[in-house]
């Protein structure tokens, strides 16, 4: 039975083996000392990331919906992304808010999704 031993020496490693197995643990965990303002750079490069990521979709995807499943061409498609960027501007510029975007989709045309992307967002692992 065994009352006491020390790390690795049931397994017949030596001091020397186990200081090794120690280093190599500490090498695959670094700790990395930080100012406060190479934090917030780093957050607010993730942050740009994200959001160019998120536009890239937002302006994709519905090029592709529209082209794959409504046969829009290369014209209507154009004109469509010209019409998304100069709304996003305009959002950009503060002439336009979220809820001025939603409020106008659901009283013009009747159209209802705020729900939809709540649930899909609260069902999200991001």
């Amino acid at each position: 039975m065994l009352l006491h031993s020390r790390e690795g020496e049931e397994r017949g490693m030596t001091r020397a083996e186990l200081r090794r197995q120690q280093r190599e643990q500490k090498k695959k965990e670094r700790t990395y000392n930080l100012t406060e303002s190479q934090l917030e750079a780093m957050k607010q490069e993730i942050t740009i990331k994200a959001m160019n990521t998120s536009f890239d979709l937002l302006m994709g995807l519905p090029i592709i919906a529209l082209h794959d499943k409504f046969g829009w061409g290369e014209k209507r498609l154009t004109r469509f992304k010209d019409e998304m960027l100069h709304q996003y501007e305009a959002f950009q510029d503060g002439y336009i808010s979220v809820e001025d975007v939603w409020g106008a989709i659901e009283e013009d045309t009747n159209v209802t999704i705020r729900k939809e992307l709540e649930e899909i967002a609260n069902q999200s692992d991001i």
